[in-house]
């Protein structure tokens, strides 16, 4: 005869196999398992089995973060090019406030488009600096050209 416990069937000489058998003496999942013993054997000599059952696990998933060009962006708009680093400052502000509200990819997109004007600004800002230190130079040369001319 065989008894149905936790979906493994237990034979008489104490094999348990996998198949799912339900008969009519079976319990139902629903309702409690009461074992009763067939045969009186000693507690001592008795043996137990023991099943795990699979335990429900929680998995923490957490979303990959962007990169947060706000810090850069300000110092992009306050020694670079400071339009285009407002504007950089603007769209890093956008990605923080998407990413708090879980909307992962227009924050990503909104990073990227935070750090394409973050490094535009830096180049236009190297090469405007760049282009006035030319400038100033050149006048500077043409002013001591000119100095040294009337003095002689």
């Amino acid at each position: 005869m065989n008894s149905m416990f936790l979906g493994h069937c237990q034979s008489e000489d104490g094999f348990i196999g996998t198949e799912a058998s339900y008969n009519n003496d079976a319990t139902p999942p629903h309702q409690p398992l009461v074992i009763q013993q067939q045969n009186s054997v000693p507690r001592e000599s008795a043996a137990y089995v023991v099943v795990n059952q699979p335990q429900r696990t929680v998995a923490m998933i957490y979303p990959r973060r962007h990169t947060n060009y706000t810090i850069p962006s300000i110092l992009a708009c306050l020694f670079c090019c400071w339009p285009l680093g407002l504007a950089a400052v603007i769209h890093a502000n956008k990605a923080n406030e998407r990413a708090a509200v879980g909307d992962y990819e227009r924050a990503e997109r909104s990073a990227i488009q935070a750090r394409n004007l973050l490094i535009t600004s830096i180049i236009v800002g190297i090469v405007v600096t760049a282009f006035y230190i030319i400038i100033y130079v050149a006048q500077f040369n043409a002013a001591q050209q000119k100095l040294q001319q009337l003095q002689k």
